[in-house]
């Protein structure tokens, strides 16, 4: 059916065809259908809600707006710690996203509180 998991994949991987083709708006489009689909079939904390999440902020990075990608990064962060857990590469990597784009928008305390907590985590345990 029209609201499958797989066509929140097919919906996404049309979408970064469509950012690789630099047509932002419907790339933006295609990424917010799987967004609905989802959030419907999987829940609004899943996994993989947060990876078109972070899409979405990839989107809004490459139009120059980080103050709108800003709410779609902090909330796959959210997901990915909450699913995955802090120690996780994914959820690592979206801090560090999440610090690239609070930098973009003046929030340099919160970026680096966000890198440190990165290095703090990848630090060797005694």
């Amino acid at each position: 059916g029209e609201n499958h998991t797989n066509i929140a994949a097919i919906e996404s991987t049309l979408a970064a065809v469509c950012v690789q083709r630099g047509d932002l708006d419907a790339a933006e489009a295609h990424f917010q259908r799987a967004l609905a689909i989802n959030e419907k079939a999987r829940g609004p904390e899943h996994f993989t809600v947060a990876d078109v999440l972070s899409n979405l902020a990839v989107v809004e990075i490459k139009r120059e707006n980080p103050a709108a990608a800003e709410p779609y990064m902090r909330r796959a962060l959210a997901i990915r710690e909450k699913a995955l857990g802090p120690t996780h590469a994914q959820t690592q990597q979206t801090m560090l996203n999440l610090a690239a784009i609070c930098k973009s928008n003046g929030k340099e305390a919160e970026a680096a509180e966000l890198e440190k907590r990165v290095q703090d985590l990848r630090a060797p345990k005694p």
